[in-house]
């Protein structure tokens, strides 16, 4: 038996199976346009992205750069011998101690009044360590610090509380007391540094600058303290990153640092 359908009633029933159709593709569009897009948070490299070439300012005249020595001082990088290591005392192999200043063979020149100042240390550290700030025959500074492991060491002027003068020389070193009643016994390492504020058109480059540029930024321009800091800041900020201890070696050697530069090498390559 066939029923027979009525057309009246038909049409309007498709009709509203059409409008819902519609409307459930018309919400579905909307909830993809509303639905935020995840972005992948790919880490920036921090890798150089340029060698730090150190351009030396031209005028100014040559400083000693004062490195570690058993007898006086010499410009050379000097060692001082200490006591035997238990693990080859019995072949006669004595360990040596070694204070080198981050420093150029010339007044170094830094944009900041407050800078860091960088030295290399190898072998046992048996002794206290002090930082001293002369400023021609009047020393402006003086303290005492704790030997840290070795390597490369730093102080930070800004935590002293003391500002360099724009356009004075200074001369800072760092100190091994190994006998504090025989002084002329410790092992001395410093450099020479001049406050000149940036310019105008270093300031703005500094500005524009990523971190991992801002070592090139200041090597260009001739400021070496601040070339120095800024890539070592990164390397205590990513010490995974071996691209920036490469290009730290790379920078000490373009001013006669070999052996801390060799230092670096040798971490970059582990």
């Amino acid at each position: 038996m066939f029923h027979k359908v009525n057309k009246n009633t038909a049409r309007p029933l498709m009709g509203e199976r059409l409008g819902m159709m519609i409307f459930a593709v018309f919400s579905l569009l909307l909830v993809i346009s509303a639905t935020p897009v995840i972005a992948q948070n790919t880490p920036e490299s921090v890798a150089p992205t340029a060698s730090a070439i150190y351009k030396p300012p031209l005028r100014g005249a040559p400083a000693t750069r004062i490195s570690g020595a058993s007898r006086g001082i010499t410009k050379q990088t000097s060692r001082l011998i200490s006591e035997p290591v238990s693990s080859t005392a019995s072949q006669g192999v004595i360990e040596q101690t070694v204070l080198l200043p981050l420093a150029p063979d010339h007044v170094g020149l830094t944009t900041r009044s407050r800078p860091v100042f960088q030295w290399y240390a190898a072998g046992p550290l048996n002794g206290k360590l002090e930082f001293t700030l002369n400023e021609g025959q009047k020393t402006v500074m003086e303290t005492a610090l704790n030997p840290d492991k070795p390597g490369v060491q730093s102080l930070d002027l800004a935590r002293h509380r003391y500002s360099l003068k724009p356009g004075v020389e200074y001369e800072w070193r760092v100190a091994l007391i190994i006998d504090a009643e025989q002084r002329a016994a410790d092992l001395i390492a410093g450099g020479a540094v001049r406050y000149e504020p940036a310019s105008a058109e270093l300031q703005a480059q500094v500005k524009r600058a990523k971190p991992q540029e801002l070592p090139a930024v200041y090597a260009e321009a001739g400021q070496w303290y601040d070339a120095l800091a800024s890539l070592s800041a990164q390397i205590t900020a990513h010490p995974q990153e071996k691209a920036l201890r490469v290009q730290r070696a790379a920078l000490l050697e373009q001013v006669g640092l070999t052996e801390a530069a060799e230092s670096d090498q040798r971490a970059a390559s582990q």
